[in-house]
């Protein structure tokens, strides 16, 4: 039920969620990303079992002002139950082994990061976690993050049927950012592709994603690597940083196939991978 990102073999979206199955792709060529591990959705089937099945019932014919009554009971039977003792002692395993004095959780849903449905910034990111039974707490919180009201009722706009949709958690070491933000390898307020936009804050990255900070802006062109544009404070990154983020975000966008929004961490000269 556990999976390690520099898994030799690449393990499907409906095993491990879109998100953790990318960052084992970024490992596998070659790029930075934290050490850690996968919590697959079948952790999550174990632990729910089949104690959804009558709110997911009752959720099917409620109507809206009725469904977050039940959704937040939906919750509160993920959270408040301890964690199977098969799978806490499996946990503890890789707990123990990464030996990371603080740790980063994070949600990878199945339907997560895809053109059609992102659910971006829906689903819950635990920073700092630094036990195993704050860790197991964490888990449970991303699991039920699956279903709060917001990301119900987006995914029941596009159709989503909510009892397909899976979540794994992903546990990796949280890199001591000095700054992390985005890089957007199409430009996405004007859509140009030559160009990157790359934007970022001091410390860590949830300020940014969450809107909570203003970042400062980069442009950089592809050919040339020149810096096009800034919109930056006294704090701005090195530029050999920049060229450093710039070449590898091209790298991934090769990789992958089409344009990315790679989420970065850096720590003193070196930078990280967190998503693409």
């Amino acid at each position: 039920m556990i999976i390690e990102l520099d898994a030799r073999s690449l393990p499907p979206v409906d095993s491990v969620g879109g998100k953790a199955r990318n960052l084992i792709l970024l490992r596998k060529h070659g790029l930075a990303v934290p050490p850690g591990f996968c919590l697959t959705c079948a952790a999550y089937d174990r632990h729910v079992n089949d104690r959804l099945a009558d709110p997911l019932q009752e959720l099917q014919k409620a109507k809206k002002t009725g469904r977050p009554k039940i959704l937040a009971r939906i919750q509160r039977l993920i959270t408040e139950p301890a964690i199977d003792s098969r799978l806490a002692e499996e946990l503890l395993k890789y707990y123990t082994e990464l030996k990371a004095p603080l740790m980063a959780v994070r949600s990878s849903a199945t339907a997560e990061d895809q053109v059609r449905l992102s659910f971006a910034g829906q689903f819950e990111t635990i920073l700092g976690v630094s036990s195993f039974e704050g860790l197991q707490t964490a888990v449970k919180n991303c699991w039920a993050s699956l279903w709060s009201e917001r990301a119900y009722e987006y995914g029941r706009k596009n159709g989503l049927a909510a009892a397909s949709l899976k979540l794994a958690v992903i546990i990796q070491e949280q890199v001591p950012a000095d700054f992390a933000g985005v890089v957007f390898t199409r430009d996405p307020g004007t859509g140009r592709s030559d160009r990157l936009v790359i934007e970022y804050v001091p410390g860590l990255g949830d300020k940014l994603v969450s809107g909570h900070a203003a970042p400062d802006r980069v442009t950089v062109a592809k050919r040339s690597g020149r810096i096009s544009e800034t919109q930056a404070s006294d704090r701005g990154l090195d530029p050999g940083i920049i060229k450093k983020i710039s070449r590898q975000a091209i790298r991934i966008e090769k990789k992958f196939g089409g344009p990315q929004d790679i989420e970065w961490a850096v720590a003193g000269k070196k930078l990280f991978f967190l998503q693409t």
